[in-house]
């Protein structure tokens, strides 16, 4: 009978929670150490297409087309975040810790020159109203173009996941739109404009945790003088999001991806890959 009455009670009290949703927030909390392993790999092939002169001259070089490109890199970063201020702004202090990458060209490794961010420390700000602001990068080898791209990229981060302000229940989905605008650095004038757009579908509830389904997609568009690129892409993951924590700690894609770059003298270049990317966070 008393186990009966137990039974009773679970089952009820799951069925309002579920009924009831479960609010949540992305926010990083003050005085806790954030470290991330990233994992990516990437495979595809590379095809060139151009004049029959620019071909036979990249052929009597030793280069096959198309190329099999297969690519895979691994970043350890630490995020230590300090104590909030009168105004509910805390400080960010940001290691890139290791960083390593390997790349092979139909079946030859490719030297791979030392990322710049390895070693650099970045400080930063994660405000009240949920926006990141960069102070200030010592250490690494970054050059304008990439301090303006990574300045681009930590502005976005607090934006990274925007929970719906509504409590979420299984099965319930909501989406992020998520707009990159960088300059093309050694590429020439203007702009790379790339958007990503996520669904998040809630799929289960465990104590702390909760587990979405991921579909995403992906488009790029840069422009100037002297090329045109374009990509798109679709894929799907799952994330792991700590409830309590406010912050996922597990986040897995798999996107295939489509790539058309015109360049000088009528040199076209299509690419089609694979992105796999895992990322687990732990939080002190």
């Amino acid at each position: 009978m008393k186990k009966s009455i137990l039974l009773l009670a679970l089952i009820i009290s799951t069925g309002l929670f579920a009924q009831e949703g479960v609010l949540m927030t992305f926010n990083m909390q003050e005085n806790k150490t954030y470290t991330t392993d990233t994992s990516t790999k990437v495979s595809g092939t590379i095809d060139i297409m151009g004049s029959e002169e620019m071909i036979e001259a990249m052929k009597s070089q030793g280069m096959e087309l198309p190329m099999e490109m297969k690519s895979t890199s691994t970043i350890k970063i630490t995020n230590q975040t300090g104590t909030k201020d009168d105004n509910g702004d805390m400080g960010m202090v940001i290691d890139f810790v290791e960083m390593k990458s390997t790349t092979t060209m139909s079946g030859k490794e490719i030297p791979t020159p030392q990322n710049p961010m390895q070693d650099a420390k970045i400080y930063a700000r994660f405000t009240k109203d949920m926006k990141t602001e960069l102070d200030s990068i010592q250490g690494g080898t970054l050059d304008q173009n990439i301090e303006a791209i990574f300045k681009s990229a930590i502005e976005q981060f607090a934006k990274s996941i925007d929970f719906p302000e509504e409590p979420l229940q299984i099965g319930s989905s909501f989406e992020n739109k998520m707009p990159f605008n960088v300059p093309m650095g050694n590429m020439g004038a203007g702009k790379m404009e790339m958007k990503i757009n996520t669904q998040y579908t809630l799929k289960k509830l465990e104590g702390d945790l909760a587990y979405f389904d991921i579909d995403q997609e992906l488009t790029m568009d840069a422009s100037n003088e002297a090329l045109n690129m374009k990509a798109s892409g679709s894929g799907k993951g799952f994330m792991e999001f700590n409830i309590k924590e406010k912050y996922f700690t597990k986040y897995d894609t798999t996107l295939p991806m489509n790539m058309e770059m015109d360049g000088p003298q009528g040199m076209r270049m299509k690419m089609d890959m694979q992105v796999n990317s895992a990322v687990i966070t732990s939080i002190e």
